[in-house]
C-alpha cells in the first residue's frame, strides 16, 4: 500500500521499513541503506533534484530517498495506476526533505533595523544581479521581509564566482527561491501552509518517468 510511505521518516520507522532489528545502530542503518534497492538510488536523487531544483545535504534527504526508491520499485513493477499517482507519492517525501532543509529560514520572524542596515550596505555591487536572478525564477523581486537573509548569502555566493559564471542559474538559486517562498508562506499563512506549499523546482517532465 502506497499510504504507508506518507508519514515523516524517523529512525524507528526506517528500521521497521527495512525489516531491521530495533537494536541496530544508526551506522548499521546507514550501511544497510547502501544495499537497499541500489538500482533506484540515482533515479531517486534525480527526482529530488528535479522537484527542488537542487540536492540538499545528504543528512537532509537520505531517509526519504530510501522511501522514494521503494516508490520507484513499485512504479516499475506496475504498482501504480498512473504517473500522477507516483508523482504525488514522491512529492510528499520531497516536501519533507524541503521542510527539513529550510526550516531555519523562518527565524527571525521579523528582521531588526540592524538587519535592514546590513541589507542596504552589504556587498551592494551584487545586489542588482542577485535580485535579477531571483526574479528570473520567481517572476518578481521579493519583499526583503521574506528574502533578506538569503539575499545576503546570495550576494556573498556571487562574489565567489568568476564573472563568466555569474549569469548562470545554479542549484543555489533554486534553493534561494525555495527558502523565500517557504518563509513567505510561513509569515502569511503559518507553518502548516509553509510545509505543504508547492515545490519550487521543475515540473514532472523528465522523460524517464513517462
Amino acid at each position: 500500500m502506497v499510504d504507508r510511505f506518507v508519514d515523516p521518516i524517523k529512525a524507528k520507522s526506517i528500521r521497521e521499513y527495512l525489516g531491521l532489528d530495533t537494536n541496530i545502530t544508526d551506522i548499521d542503518l546507514y550501511n544497510a541503506s547502501r544495499s537497499y534497492l541500489p538500482e533506484y538510488e540515482l533515479a531517486a536523487i534525480s527526482m529530488i533534484k528535479q522537484r527542488l531544483g537542487y540536492i540538499p545535504a545528504t543528512k537532509k534527504y537520505k531517509w526519504h530517498e530510501l522511501y522514494i526508491r521503494q516508490l520507484l520499485h513499485i512504479y516499475f513493477n506496475r504498482g501504480f495506476q498512473s504517473n500522477d499517482e507516483l508523482h504525488n507519492a514522491v512529492d510528499i517525501h520531497i516536501k519533507h526533505i524541503r521542510n527539513a532543509d529550510l526550516h531555519e529560514v523562518v527565524n527571525p520572524p521579523v528582521y531588526s533595523q540592524d538587519d535592514m542596515k546590513e541589507y542596504d550596505s552589504f556587498m551592494l555591487e551584487y545586489k542588482e544581479l542577485s535580485q535579477q536572478k531571483i526574479a528570473s525564477l520567481l517572476g518578481y523581486i521579493p519583499d526583503p521581509r521574506y528574502s533578506l537573509q538569503v539575499e545576503l548569502l546570495h550576494r556573498e555566493f556571487l562574489s565567489t564566482l568568476k564573472p563568466s559564471e555569474r549569469d548562470k542559474i545554479t542549484q543555489a538559486e533554486y534553493r534561494i527561491i525555495g527558502a523565500i517562498k517557504y518563509r513567505e508562506y510561513f509569515l502569511n499563512l503559518g507553518l502548516e501552509a509553509a510545509q505543504t506549499s508547492p515545490l519550487m523546482g521543475h515540473a514532472w517532465d523528465n522523460p524517464i518517468f513517462h
